[in-house]
C-alpha cells in the first residue's frame, strides 16, 4: 500500500515583522518559510509573493478581495497587528 503524500506547506511573512530565530524555527516545522523584509509596492508584488501560499503572516499589508480571489491555495492569514481591517473579510467568508 502506497503511503499518502504529505503536502509541504508554504508560509510567507509578507512584510517586515520581527521574528526571533526560535519563532522562525517553529514556523519551519509546518513547511517552507519565505520572509520578505520590505513592503510590497503593488498588488502585483503581493500576488507574486503569495503565489501558491498556504499561510500568510502580515502586519501592515492590505489584502483585498481581488487578491484573495486569486489565491486558491490560501488556508490561513495571520495578522501580527491589532484589528483585522486589513483583510477583506467578506471575500474570506
Amino acid at each position: 500500500m502506497a503511503s499518502p503524500k504529505i503536502k509541504i506547506m508554504k508560509l510567507v511573512v509578507l512584510d517586515p515583522i520581527y521574528l526571533a530565530k526560535r519563532h522562525i524555527d517553529k514556523l519551519k516545522k509546518f513547511g517552507r518559510v519565505l520572509i520578505f523584509n520590505n513592503l510590497p509596492n503593488s498588488e502585483y508584488e503581493i500576488l507574486r509573493r503569495i503565489k501558491n501560499t498556504d499561510i500568510i503572516i502580515t502586519a501592515s499589508v492590505d489584502i483585498s478581495g481581488r487578491i484573495l480571489k486569486q489565491t486558491k491555495s490560501l488556508r490561513m492569514i495571520s495578522l501580527a497587528c491589532s484589528g483585522y481591517n486589513r483583510i477583506d473579510l467578506g471575500t474570506c467568508n
